[in-house]
């Protein structure tokens, strides 16, 4: 912001839709990065080209011949060089190789890897509904992947895979290791969405995976049930095939989404940098996590570069290894647009298997939170903009048990 800022702060509007301290809102990446590696993941496109899982395949032979043609007439019509080639087809193809930034370019240019759009999908979602194995194998062996990440309506990639049918996505993810029996918001697992759909493939598979055939939607249907009554695909061995495997899964020993919070104690902030004309920043901090998607946000200390918040934030989070990311801003108070001071992001990894190693143990049952012993990390992060160092932020972190009584009120 430009000059100093003036006026009541009772008269100022109110502040902007960002300002939640309650961890619910769904994050929605905004960053351009973030938007780049959405739209080439829906598309399929890994690297320079689309890559398509093998059902998609049949006719690409006969696009690339077409493009052939085009190319070589074009070229002669334009007097184009071979080496402009490449650029020529980029405007004049749509879809061609080069034609978009890829994942793979999206993500060595800073792109979150667990970034969701609105409704709350990744690209891990993207990769497994529209079954671009490559894609999924990919997104699979990078280390930050969190493969059961809970959309809007809480589909997990393995929901998204199983409602397409997708059985070697299915498969994939139940290599590294997915809750093969978590439920979406209306109590559907994957296996009532593969036998909703009709994919006989995908209910067998999913099956012998461990899904609970007797697991019941919140209008009490089993995936038998939803076979039935939709009747598509191959729905009558679908449901001859579930009725032969009336067992029941014994509960997984996984911790179950939705019942932990991230305590997020941010302490002090040093040297941040002053975007303002007169006087120094009012900043705030900005908290987003991927798992399920959401973000807080601190109060606004006004004209300090050392500012002290002292402040705790409580975010829901599901134990899978991912980044907290962190962004500080200068707040004007409605007057102006506020101004990005920088960014940075903190690991989980190592906090989150602590913790379930904690929970795992005896002390798990009634977890003192005040124990020493009890896992916990202080970071001083480094924020930066265009790759210099604007400012230090000191957070505490803990993983908390939310109680059995306040879970469904937190969900409602």
């Amino acid at each position: 912001m430009s000059g100093q800022k003036s006026g009541s702060r009772a008269s100022q509007p109110p502040p902007r839709t960002v300002a939640f301290t309650t961890g619910l809102p769904w994050h929605i990446s905004s960053g351009k990065r973030d938007r780049q590696l959405l739209n080439a993941a829906k598309k399929g496109l890994l690297y320079s080209g689309v890559h398509r899982p093998a059902e998609h395949a049949q006719g690409h032979e006969q696009i690339r011949a077409s493009g052939d043609k085009l190319r070589h007439s074009q070229l002669s019509d334009q007097g184009l060089h071979e080496e402009e080639h490449a650029w020529f087809m980029h405007f004049h193809l749509p879809g061609f190789a080069g034609a978009a930034a890829s994942v793979d370019e999206a993500l060595k240019r800073g792109a979150d890897i667990n970034a969701a759009d609105y409704n709350g999908n990744t690209a891990l979602h993207y990769a497994c509904e529209e079954g671009y194995l490559e894609l999924v194998q990919y997104l699979l062996s990078l280390e930050d992947v969190s493969i059961d990440v809970a959309s809007m309506m809480d589909w997990t990639p393995l929901h998204c895979a199983a409602s397409k049918g997708r059985t070697e996505a299915i498969r994939l993810l139940a290599e590294k290791g997915c809750d093969m029996n978590l439920t979406a918001r209306d109590g559907n697992t994957a296996l009532h969405l593969a036998a909703m759909g009709g994919h006989l493939a995908a209910v067998q598979l999913l099956v012998e995976l461990g899904c609970s055939t007797v697991s019941q939607n919140h209008l009490g249907q089993t995936a038998a049930d939803l076979a039935s009554l939709f009747e598509n695909g191959e729905s009558e061995g679908i449901v001859t095939h579930l009725l032969a495997y009336q067992i029941e899964i014994p509960t997984s020993t996984k911790v179950t989404r939705g019942h932990f919070a991230l305590e997020i104690r941010l302490l002090r902030g040093g040297q941040v940098q002053s975007l303002d004309v007169l006087g120094n920043s009012d900043p705030y901090c900005s908290f987003f996590l991927s798992n399920p998607p959401g973000f807080v946000r601190s109060k606004t200390i006004e004209d300090s570069r050392e500012p002290e918040w002292n402040q705790i934030l409580l975010m829901r989070i599901n134990l899978a290894p991912q980044l907290l990311r962190v962004e500080i801003w200068d707040d004007d108070f409605g007057v102006s647009d506020d101004d990005f001071i920088g960014k940075g992001a903190i690991t989980l990894k190592d906090l989150v298997s602590s913790t379930m190693c904690y929970l795992d143990s005896g002390a798990g049952e009634k977890p003192d939170h005040d124990d020493p012993n009890y896992p916990r990390s202080t970071v001083d992060l480094e924020m930066t903009a265009k790759r210099k160092t604007t400012g230090i932020v000191t957070l505490g972190l803990k993983i908390l048990r939310i109680p059995d009584h306040l879970v469904a009120r937190l969900t409602t």
